[in-house]
């Protein structure tokens, strides 16, 4: 259930592109890395009582998590808090805790340090133990991950900028040779090999990274982390993706950033649905692909 899609969409960011269901949550253009736990009191919520999250001055708010959330939250790596805190702020944990879908995916994109930055997140409705053999088994993403990755929702015509053609898994290397087409600036075919580096076995942060294998014409740098919360006892895991890439001095500066907007995002819900469904193991319908929400 992991893609290594997202990376892709990473390398063709733009700023400031979140995502509109969110801007009146505390941290909606805060990503998290920048969130200072010292801001934010946590405590264990009184037995019976929904987790709270509350504002209580321009950069400070208070988080009441139910039990399982608190326990969770007073051993994890402060990365992983951090994560928990975004998410409680966003209102997913509750989403998830009424056994709901999350609607429409949260995304960050923005520009910083010469590079583009991608941040996402991930409901799969299945426990971390049965999802596991999935996201281990590379030599199948081929087979499902890129599922109408090239297909335009809404009935919309014509091609991306850029078309995710192939990948396959080099198991004797440990990378995905992918290859793909762009259709705009710098047209024509390429490849790109991104390492992996798997510890989805490691219990207090399981987390799951690729790296590009060397600098291309369209990239000095591409790599992305998907972060794993795995709550004990819970039939669900969520997942949050972080990906920073260096592109090409051209594509940074001058792909048509509403362009950049409307694509990720559009290709985000393709991407979280072949999770979904490859999760859960549910039936895909048949036919095109499903109109945004």
């Amino acid at each position: 259930m992991i893609t290594i899609s997202f990376i892709l969409l990473g390398l063709f960011s733009g700023i400031g592109a979140q995502s509109s269901s969110y801007e009146h949550s505390m941290f909606y253009s805060v990503s998290v890395k920048d969130i200072n736990l010292n801001d934010v009191k946590v405590e264990e919520a009184p037995k019976g009582r929904n987790l709270t999250f509350e504002k209580t001055g321009r950069t400070k708010a208070r988080i009441l998590f139910p039990k399982v959330y608190y326990d969770y939250y007073k051993e994890a790596p402060e990365l992983n808090k951090k994560i928990l805190v975004k998410m409680a702020s966003l209102g997913v944990l509750d989403k998830v805790s009424a056994k709901k879908k999350l609607g429409e995916p949260y995304s960050l994109l923005y520009k910083k340090d010469r590079s583009f930055n991608l941040e996402t997140l991930a409901y799969v409705p299945v426990s971390y133990d049965k999802g596991i053999p999935v996201i281990r088994d590379f030599e199948k993403y081929k087979d499902w991950v890129l599922r109408d990755i090239n297909v335009r929702r809404n009935g919309g015509k014509g091609k991306y900028f850029v078309d995710i053609n192939n990948m396959t898994f080099r198991a004797n290397g440990k990378y995905f040779d992918t290859r793909l087409s762009m259709n705009t600036i710098f047209k024509g075919r390429y490849k790109l090999d991104l390492m992996i580096d798997d510890q989805t076995e490691d219990k207090k942060s399981p987390n799951f990274t690729l790296r590009m294998r060397s600098p291309s014409k369209l990239a000095k740098d591409v790599r992305g982390t998907f972060y794993f919360v795995v709550l004990p006892g819970e039939p669900y895991f969520l997942i949050y993706f972080t990906g920073k890439t260096e592109v090409n001095w051209t594509i940074y500066n001058f792909l048509p950033i509403a362009l950049v907007r409307s694509e990720v995002l559009e290709r985000i819900y393709t991407l979280l649905e072949n999770i979904e469904y490859r999760a859960s193991s549910v039936k895909r319908p048949t036919g095109s692909v499903a109109q945004l929400k």
